[in-house]
């Protein structure tokens, strides 16, 4: 059966959806905003869509802030990994039912590494999209009003083109299997390159065209898709999926098919779905919900590099199951990611309970852990879990000195006194060389004069570990006291006989008598009559004693 009379349904003409693309930009977020400088760019295989660049998939991607390049199926044929590294969004879209075109086909052993971040300066997967039916055949035009069939273009082209920095495709299978066994080969090639999980594909290419299909799982950019949007097109899946590898998750299902191994509950309905997958995503930040499997925490926020641990608690009607294995796998930033499961080969305990532990290693950026197994009917129950590793600033070391206490000493002479002092000790709090290192102003050993200074000590790191604070500081007080002529008299201070020690000691020469003060006073007796001079008269406070002093260090100075 040819695939138009497969689905022969009445068609408007092209011209009649032109009027939904002028709705479009009301409905659509852009992905990136216009005030940033760099404006992300899709690619989009004029064979894959119907229009050029007038079809549905690039009104879509120029609604979501896209530069769109549409080449042939011959360019794209010859593009290299360094040509698709250069798109943020890959499309093959449906050229209203056809088949697959050849450069599709050969190239993806070349954009399927972009895709999954491994080659092309690409280091992380992008969001994918896999929809095996013919949506631009039977929307007519219209991706934009409640339920609208073209719904699962408009948001799935949006989710695949979530995550900056990466390159996302849009790959929609559509007739590609029409007459059977069709290009089912083709398809799962290029598939196998969009792929990083465990677990095999295998296709159905004849499932019942009843148009009996549910949603089973969510993500935020699918806000406006819904069971009634997918269901009752006359022939809604083309394709499906009874196994597909654990990085991709089943958005939507074909529940009229003989074998039921995937199972969900509808996030809109809350009703629980099995069937054969044929709308399948993955990325980051799927919620998939099972009746009987759950996965707690549902979303937490971690540091980067530390441990996160995730507990499946799997139930066959409404009690724990024990003993049976269930199946983890991470997407996003640390995809693949290996964990460890309590209890040990990731068997549920008398619970019903199974723990899995991994290392967030990769950097920022957020992950989606999947945990599956499949039931005692054969189908798959799945529950989802969402990761996000933040960068947390490293702690600064404390950077601290210690204190010194204030100084107190005695002139030397008129100018001050030299004062020592240690310098107050710095710590850094890491072992790493050289210590921190400290200055103080004035340095010890200057010449404090006579008052009170200020001296302030300050502490800097000079190693590669940031500190905090950057610097630090401390002060103390030198107080130096004035000279006095009670100190000459205590210590007998004369002449140049002086000792550094602080202060001024007299010692008699050998020719000297021992009693020098009454020589002195003898002479200065004399001194006075030969000069005329009176202390009763010229400083009737003054003692001979003190003008003695003070001759003296008139003779000194």
């Amino acid at each position: 059966m040819s695939p138009l009379s497969r689905e022969s349904c009445a068609r408007t003409s092209s011209g009649a959806s032109l009027w939904t693309a002028a709705l479009v930009a009301l409905v659509l977020v852009p992905v990136m905003s216009r005030a940033q400088a760099v404006t992300p760019k899709a690619l989009i295989n004029d064979a894959t869509v119907t229009g050029g660049a007038a079809s549905q998939e690039a009104a879509i991607a120029t609604a979501l802030g896209f530069e769109v390049t549409v080449v042939s199926d011959a360019t794209w044929g010859g593009y290299t990994t360094e040509d698709f590294a250069q798109y943020d969004l890959l499309i093959a879209g449906d050229p209203s039912c056809g088949t697959l075109p050849p450069g599709l086909i050969a190239t993806a052993p070349v954009y399927g590494p972009v895709v999954m971040g491994l080659a092309g300066g690409r280091t992380l997967a992008g969001n994918r999209v896999l929809v095996a039916a013919d949506p631009v055949f039977h929307d007519f035009g219209d991706y934009t009003s409640p339920d609208a069939r073209g719904t699962i273009i408009r948001e799935g082209i949006a989710f695949a083109a979530k995550e900056p920095g990466r390159t996302g495709m849009y790959f929609a299978s559509h007739c590609a299997t029409h007459p059977e066994p069709g290009q089912f080969a083709e398809i799962l090639s290029i598939l196998d390159h969009l792929t990083e999980g465990s677990g095999d594909w295998e296709i159905n290419v004849a499932p019942p065209c009843g148009g009996s299909v549910s949603l089973i799982a969510s993500h935020p950019s699918f806000v406006d898709l819904t069971t009634a949007s997918l269901e009752g097109w006359n022939c809604s899946a083309h394709q499906s999926f009874p196994t597909f590898p654990t990085d991709w998750s089943a958005l939507a299902v074909a529940t009229d098919t003989t074998s039921r191994p995937t199972c969900g509950i509808d996030p809109n309905t809350a009703m629980n779905a099995c069937g054969e997958a044929y709308i399948l995503i993955a990325g980051v930040g799927i919620v998939v919900r099972s009746g009987s499997i759950s996965l707690s925490p549902a979303e937490a926020t971690n540091p980067v590099d530390t441990d996160h641990t995730v507990t499946a608690h799997v139930t066959s009607g409404n009690a724990p199951l024990a003993g049976q294995v269930v199946t983890f796998s991470v997407t996003g930033q640390n995809a693949g990611a290996l964990g460890i499961c309590m209890p040990a080969g990731c068997v549920t305990n008398a619970s019903g309970d199974v723990s899995f532990t991994y290392h967030g290693h990769n950097g920022p950026g957020d992950d989606t852990i999947k945990a599956s197994f499949t039931d005692a009917r054969g189908s798959l129950q799945s529950a989802t879990a969402q990761k996000h590793w933040e960068e947390v600033p490293e702690e600064p070391d404390l950077l601290e000195i210690g204190s010194v206490p204030d100084i107190k000493v005695k002139a030397t002479s008129k100018s001050g006194a030299a004062v020592n002092y240690a310098k107050p000790v710095a710590t850094d709090g890491d072992d790493v060389a050289p210590p921190p290192v400290v200055i103080c102003t004035p340095p010890s050993g200057s010449l404090f004069p006579v008052g009170t200074t200020t001296v302030t000590c300050t502490a800097t790191d000079p190693d590669n570990t940031p500190s905090e604070p950057s610097e630090v500081s401390t002060t103390f007080r030198v107080t130096v006291t004035p000279f006095s002529t009670s100190q000459c008299r205590e210590r007998h201070d004369h002449d140049d006989d002086w000792k550094d020690d602080g202060g001024y000691h007299w010692k008699p020469k050998p020719h000297e008598s021992r009693d020098y003060r009454k020589d002195y006073d003898r002479d200065y007796r004399r001194d006075d009559r030969r000069s005329g001079y009176s202390k009763d008269r010229d400083d009737p406070k003054e003692s001979w004693w003190d003008r003695a002093v003070k001759t003296w260090h008139s003779w000194r100075d």
